[in-house]
């Protein structure tokens, strides 16, 4: 019996998707019965692609359910908005679904995503694709197991230059709500949001759960003339480990998101295109895991579809992807954002990102003394 998959989604970040159901359907794993898109006509080349896979195109969720197919999978490469309502009509359609990162914009909508889950015997992974990766599982295991002791401290930095394309991409991006609903858009919500929900995963001592995380300081600010910021220096309580998470848009030159996991025996360094790397006490890599640091969407695209015939697949779901909503929220509740005066500030010409001055040099030494 073949796995039948739909995809809900074409623009934007839903290409990702596009790419990996058609290898899936290449690789004869799965049916690419349909895809929606509201305006196909943007993105004609997908469109064509998922067509030659097979994919019937529709212009609204709501004819999917009425094609009398029974979908195994629904793909929601979505706005953050549409997560809790398309993630709840597919489970009440009797769907398995994949959403995108973040579940949501609010605590309350993760709630009620999980009370729909929970009302069927279907599940919803979250499209966090560092968490599939197999490195990442290997370093879980081997923090989980107490190789290195206690973790003491965590401390996470990444700079990505981000302007005004990505800020005019869509109508809620930088806002704290959308049109309905909050959504909470900042460095740590989108770009970053992988590297956030990893050091909450790794952090946690049980095996199968993410860190509950408890703020203790919010340095925010911004830049651009946007509703939330784009540039934070976060501190908190990962369950009872302190940690430090420095993000900014607002930078001239790319600084890859890194992550250093002090331990009693030793620490774990993650470059993002580079390495995963844990060392001994005196420095010594342990073999086996000096692995490439850069997400393959393969593993989890793989991961999920294996997940429809075997429940022990692992993925990444709502309860675990809640911890991050819940930094989100606290970071919105109680952190004030700084707006910067144009003093503060430079703005390169050809794409209009915004440099905060003296920024990168700032945070070097920040972190190094972390």
């Amino acid at each position: 019996m073949s796995i039948k998959v739909a995809l809900i989604g074409v623009g934007g970040y839903g290409y990702m998707y596009v790419e990996n159901f058609c290898r899936l359907v290449e690789e004869k794993r799965i049916e690419l019965v349909a895809a929606v898109d509201f305006f196909p006509e943007k993105w004609q080349e997908r469109i064509d692609k998922l067509q030659a896979h097979g994919a019937k195109i529709l212009k609204d969720a709501n004819e999917l359910y009425k094609l009398g197919v029974q979908f195994d999978l629904v793909g929601l490469p979505v706005g953050i908005e549409s997560h809790e309502p398309l993630t709840i009509q597919a489970l009440e359609a009797g769907c398995n679904v994949m959403v995108e990162k973040p579940i949501a914009g609010s605590l309350t909508a993760v709630e009620n995503m999980i009370a729909a889950r929970n009302k069927t015997d279907r599940f919803v992974a979250v499209g966090y694709q560092h968490f599939y990766q197999p490195a990442t599982q290997h370093v879980k295991e081997f923090l989980v197991s107490g190789a290195l002791g206690k973790i003491l401290k965590i401390k996470l930095m990444g700079r990505w230059p981000r302007g005004n394309t990505y800020y005019q991409r869509n109508y809620w991006a930088g806002r704290i709500f959308g049109k309905h609903s909050p959504v909470l858009d900042s460095p740590f919500c989108n770009a970053f949001a992988h590297y956030v929900n990893m050091l909450l995963y790794l952090s946690c001592a049980d095996r199968e759960a993410a860190s509950v995380p408890e703020l203790v300081s919010a340095e925010l600010s911004r830049s651009r003339d946007i509703e939330n910021f784009d540039t934070g220096i976060v501190k908190l309580n990962a369950g009872n480990i302190p940690a430090t998470i420095m993000l900014t848009h607002c930078c001239g030159e790319t600084f890859a998101p890194r992550m250093l996991i002090s331990c009693e025996k030793g620490t774990v360094y993650y470059e993002e295109n580079a390495v995963w790397e844990v060392r001994d006490a005196d420095g010594n890599l342990i073999e086996g895991f000096d692995y490439p640091g850069k997400a393959d969407h393969r593993y989890m695209f793989d991961a999920v579809i294996n997940r429809i015939s075997d429940p022990s697949q692992r993925i990444c779901t709502p309860e675990l992807a809640s911890e991050h909503v819940k930094l989100m929220e606290q970071i919105y509740k109680h952190g004030e954002i700084k707006t910067l005066p144009e003093s503060a500030y430079t703005i390169r010409e050809e794409d209009g990102v915004r440099i905060n001055t003296g920024l990168a040099e700032a945070w070097d030494e920040i972190y190094t003394g972390l």
